[in-house]
């Protein structure tokens, strides 16, 4: 490291300089700091005082920023879990409607689809027979329900399960074409997005009927 020049009118001011500059090199950053401080109380404008600093600063090790790494490291943790939590939004969104039938026919209360006052339905009779809403009550009144009551129970806890996850989904009417322990369904769907034609096939299994295939609308948005 090269020295300032010296003055030849403060000899003693210079010696304290080369001092400082001494501790500089052999990293006695508080030496220097002490030569340096000398120095400008005797002689503030002292042409060698600004190399010693500048070599002061350069020497000085730099701090590491840990505030910035700390405040680094929480946006990490705070965008991977968005991540992980919008990843997992995204399978539920994306998860087959199927699912959602299966979901559906395992509950074991029977749930009333909410139909237009205005729609008729379609039944094995043909249009015009509402569809019905049972309750525990009137099962009891009739005794056991029949395999068509049974069916329609599993359509509409299909239709509640849907609307509960994605949008609403109601079925004013539904023709039904059964063999034997095997039913065909075909409702027609008038909520919006969910609009169209529903196909449901269905089995019967035990004493219960379960939806075992469905086939939405074509045009259906994706959820």
């Amino acid at each position: 490291m090269d020295l300032p020049l010296s003055s030849p009118s403060s000899p003693e001011l210079d010696s304290r300089l080369i001092g400082g500059w001494a501790a500089l090199e052999h990293g006695d950053l508080e030496g220097a700091r002490a030569a340096l401080q000398d120095v400008y109380s005797v002689d503030p404008a002292h042409p060698a005082l600004p190399l010693l600093a500048a070599g002061i600063r350069r020497a000085r090790p730099k701090q590491i920023p840990w505030r910035g790494i700390v405040l680094l490291l929480g946006l990490i943790a705070m965008c991977a879990f968005a991540w992980r939590a919008s990843l997992r939004s995204h399978v539920v969104a994306a998860s087959d409607p199927a699912t959602v039938a299966e979901l559906a026919a395992d509950r074991q209360e029977p749930a009333a689809v909410v139909a237009s006052p205005h729609a008729g339905s379609v039944g094995t009779a043909g249009r015009g027979a509402p569809l019905p809403a049972t309750s525990p009550a009137s099962q009891a009144a009739r005794g056991v329900p029949s395999d068509e009551v049974l069916i329609r129970q599993a359509i509409a806890r299909f239709a509640t399960a849907y609307s509960s996850r994605w949008t609403p989904l109601t079925f004013p009417s539904c023709d039904i074409s059964r063999s034997d322990d095997t039913a065909s369904v075909t409702c027609q769907s008038t909520s919006g997005s969910t609009e169209g034609t529903w196909v449901f096939a269905c089995r019967k299994i035990g004493d219960a009927w379960k939806i075992v295939r469905m086939q939405p609308p074509a045009d259906l948005p994706p959820e």
